[in-house]
């Protein structure tokens, strides 16, 4: 066996090293005698690494001087997961190994060109050496590694969208792996905000996740949410969608109106919510059906967070009936709202009526009228028609009203023609349009004063009550003044100064030109005012006065004759109502009959003769009749023009005597009581002796 040189035997040494690093020389499975190396640890027990980066691990070992000389050949070795590295493969490489003697340390440095997942890994490293030119062995325990990690950027997983109610506390994850570890935050979709706890949220982070909560979510935190994870591989950015369940809300209605009947009517009512709610119509709380009139058309807008839905109904040539409540109602399945909207049709006024209690002049003719229902159009103007109906076949014609005829509700038509039937007419006007005519009106204008009567003439009538009044038309009468309708007659008796009486009296033939009428229950003998007067029904026309004188007539009876006893020989007689006869009485007779007697055996006895009071209102008390006795009595009257007619009979039946005569009594004594209680009392012996015969 040849011997080898120092020289030989070191590069020897080498080559073998060399081998050993290539992998060519495996490794020994002879454990290390003992720790003659120590280790150095590594300053990182892990690395991570960017993929695809360059990393360099040193490894140092180290002994003392005593030690050192004895060992002869020394390197080191690296170990992939408990693997010695096999360096011709690629993807690593060994820096020089570096001896310092001084400090008994020797110094290597292992490169990973290219971390990733294959190259990446659990590294280790010892001190191998010969020791008295022994075999090679382990010089240093494996007690030292360095785990590399390739670097992985963040992925985010959890879910896309979220729904939360309106109220609840939502919470949004954020789970995030990579390596290392990355850092994980919350922001805003516009990327602003980097969110931080609030005081309606807060973050909470474990490992791997980052959960952000909202405290009473609110439709405005709707949106998009980003979370971002990072690390040394970079940023990875995933977008979460919260939605917020909310109770729909009318954002907008068209509002309570007065609509013109016959226009169109366009209703409008938009509602946000999420879900989206479904918008409906009712009126009267019935669901709105589609007609030839109606259209109803719905629409979806705004954000993906507060959807909007609209509802459109629009009408046609709206009626009467199209007016009322209308009622908008959103509804979704987290639940509706109702907003309300009257509509009102306005319409043309309702005709107004004509009053009839009118002012009717002989030129000028005030109407008037109510008020129609105007429909909710306030009334603006009136308009006022009248037409002649006497005159021919005129048309109707417009009558100038005030400003103030809204107000007043009255016009006035002039210029008219007296006694003219006229027919009125009237109807309303608003923002809509006219109302109906109101039903005609006819009215009559009133006639001029009539014409003087002419050849007015008086006649007394024999009974000397009556005054006969003759009268004819003037030629001048014309229509203008109306119809003759009646003769009025004034009069009072000429010598006072009485309050003039009325009498009328109706002209019943049809177009009479003249005639007469009689005044009666006149005084007789009196002269008379009396003033003649035509009347058209309206006015009287200017009088004619004549001044004529009733009659006389003999005196009438006394309309009441009456005779009582005062007692067995004392009678009571009482008269009124005598007629003079128009002038004053001469004489009133006082005669009686004994009912006993026989009327054909007896006559008429004057009482008195003369000697009564010529009143014709009157009571006398007479004497000295005959006791128990039954007399009849009659009042005969004269005045200038003959005797008048006798009273009616009066019979009486003087009481039984009861006492004595006074001696001292007069044969006949009568008393006589006026009005003024004035007695008189006279004696006629004749008669005494005639009734004491009797």
């Amino acid at each position: 066996m040849a011997v080898l040189s120092s020289r030989s035997k070191w590069l020897l040494q080498q080559l073998v090293l060399l081998c050993v690093g290539c992998g060519l020389v495996g490794k020994s499975n002879a454990q290390p005698q003992s720790d003659l190396f120590t280790l150095v640890e590594f300053s990182q027990a892990t690395i991570v690494a960017p993929n695809n980066s360059f990393v360099t691990l040193p490894c140092t070992a180290q002994t003392d001087n005593v030690t050192y000389p004895t060992v002869t050949f020394l390197q080191i070795s690296w170990y992939r997961n408990g693997l010695l590295i096999n360096f011709m493969r690629g993807g690593y490489y060994q820096g020089i190994q570096r001896l310092n003697k001084s400090e008994y340390a020797i110094t290597s440095q292992l490169g990973i060109l290219s971390v990733n997942q294959q190259t990446a890994g659990v590294f280790s490293c010892t001190a191998r050496g010969q020791l008295n030119d022994g075999y090679l062995q382990d010089l240093s325990a494996w007690h030292n590694t360095t785990t590399v990690r390739v670097a992985v950027a963040p992925v985010i997983t959890g879910d896309t969208q979220v729904t939360f109610s309106e109220g609840s506390t939502a919470t949004l994850w954020c789970n995030a792996t990579g390596v290392p570890q990355p850092s994980l935050e919350w922001w805003t979709e516009d990327n602003s905000t980097r969110l931080a706890a609030k005081n309606f949220s807060s973050l909470t982070q474990d490992h791997s996740s980052l959960s952000l909560t909202v405290f009473m979510v609110h439709r405005d935190d709707s949106g998009k949410y980003e979370c971002r994870a990072s690390n040394m591989a970079g940023i990875t950015r995933k977008t979460q969608e919260l939605f917020v369940h909310y109770k729909p809300i009318i954002t907008e209605i068209s509002e309570s109106q007065l609509v013109p009947v016959r226009t169109n009517l366009l209703l409008t009512c938009k509602a946000s919510g999420y879900p989206a709610p479904q918008v409906t119509w009712l009126h009267h709380r019935h669901n709105l059906s589609v007609v030839d009139r109606l259209v109803l058309s719905h629409a979806r807008d705004g954000s993906l967070y507060g959807l909007e839905s609209d509802s459109n109904v629009t009408t046609a040539r709206v009626l009467t009936t199209d007016g009322g409540q209308y009622t908008c109602v959103a509804s979704s399945d987290v639940g509706h709202q109702r907003r309300h909207v009257q509509i009102t049709v306005q319409t043309e006024p309702d005709a107004p009526a004509l009053k009839q209690e009118s002012d009717v002049m002989q030129t000028t003719i005030s109407v008037s009228w109510t008020e129609p229902d105007f429909h909710n159009s306030s009334i603006v103007d009136y308009d006022v028609q009248v037409r002649d109906l006497d005159n021919g076949a005129g048309g109707w014609q417009n009558v100038t009203v005030e400003d103030s005829v809204v107000r007043t509700r009255s016009a006035m038509a002039c210029n008219l023609d007296p006694f003219t039937r006229y027919a009125f007419r009237v109807r309303a006007l608003n923002a809509i349009g006219y109302s109906d005519y109101s039903n005609p009106l006819e009215l009559q204008t009133q006639p001029l004063e009539p014409a003087q009567l002419e050849d007015v003439t008086a006649v007394a009538q024999p009974s000397g009550t009556t005054v006969e009044i003759s009268w004819r038309i003037p030629n001048d009468w014309d229509m203008s003044m109306g119809v003759f309708r009646r003769v009025v007659l004034l009069h009072r008796i000429l010598a006072f100064q009485d309050e003039l009486q009325r009498t009328e009296f109706n002209v019943t033939a049809r177009n009479a030109t003249s005639g007469t009428v009689e005044l009666r229950g006149l005084a007789k003998g009196t002269q008379y005012s009396i003033s003649v007067l035509s009347n058209n029904g309206f006015f009287d026309s200017q009088p004619v006065t004549v001044t004529p004188i009733t009659g006389t007539t003999i005196p009438g009876n006394a309309t009441m004759f009456t005779v009582t006893p005062l007692s067995h020989e004392r009678l009571s007689f009482d008269w009124t109502g005598i007629d003079d006869g128009g002038t004053p009485l001469t004489r009133l007779m006082l005669s009686y009959k004994y009912l006993e007697t026989p009327d054909d055996q007896q006559s008429w006895q004057e009482v008195a003769s003369g000697d009564l009071p010529l009143l014709t209102d009157h009571t006398v008390v007479m004497g000295n009749f005959s006791a128990d006795t039954a007399y009849r009595f009659k009042l005969t009257t004269r005045n200038a023009k003959g005797k008048g007619r006798p009273s009616s009979f009066a019979n009486v039946q003087t009481p039984p005597f009861r006492q004595p005569v006074s001696s001292g009594g007069s044969p006949l004594s009568i008393s006589s009581a006026a009005l003024t209680t004035t007695t008189v009392l006279f004696a006629c012996s004749s008669v005494w002796l005639n009734l004491l015969m009797k």
